[in-house]
């Protein structure tokens, strides 16, 4: 019989793989994959620092480093290997651009979805603790959700398709803003249940 954490992390390779697949496969499901792909590193997070760390900074501090690792592994991995099939360099200038805007904030998704469930199955976390947590993960899944909704219902029955700066702009803050209302929601139900002491 498989152990817990044996299964968890088999479960995070089975996520990790199916993001992967997203990516390559069906190249427009890039949030769904970015999603996915947190989901896999944050459960091999709980698992390697489940009983390692108790107060929050310890746990959070090094959960980042371990998101920073997997992610930065999967990410120059996957490049690599498009830099193959598609015949492009892997310059320093690229490699810098991708720790900056690709896997830092890719490595802090894990990091926000493991603060989540730290907070909920062992310490009480700060209200802006566990605000700021639910905020990253709710704008990641809110874009995720909603680039689903517009592959599957509404681009097929599309015929002409006109996409400007300005219209993408006030999708994400619109996008953002309702991430942020979610959090609130979230965080004032923690706080409720959870009653931390400051």
């Amino acid at each position: 019989m498989i152990g817990k954490p044996k299964l968890r992390l088999t479960i995070a390779v089975v996520i990790l793989v199916a993001s992967l697949w997203l990516t390559w496969s069906v190249q427009i499901w890039g949030s769904v994959s970015q999603l996915l792909q947190g989901i896999a590193v944050s459960i091999i997070i709980m698992v390697l620092l489940r009983e390692r760390t108790s107060k929050p900074f310890a746990f959070f501090f090094n959960g980042f480093l371990v998101s920073f690792m997997l992610t930065s592994v999967i990410w120059f991995v996957t490049l690599g290997i498009a830099a193959r099939a598609f015949s492009f360099s892997l310059g320093p200038l690229l490699f810098m651009y991708s720790l900056a805007y690709v896997v830092l904030p890719r490595a802090l998704l894990p990091v926000a979805i493991s603060a989540i469930v730290y907070g909920i199955t062992k310490a009480k976390l700060k209200p802006w603790e566990i605000l700021l947590s639910t905020w990253y993960f709710s704008i990641s899944a809110v874009r995720a959700a909603y680039d689903a909704w517009w592959l599957i219902f509404v681009q097929p029955y599309l015929h002409d398709f006109y996409s400007s700066g300005a219209g993408a702009i006030a999708l994400d803050i619109f996008l953002t803003f309702l991430a942020f209302l979610i959090a609130c929601v979230f965080s004032f139900a923690y706080l409720v249940i959870k009653k931390p002491l400051n």
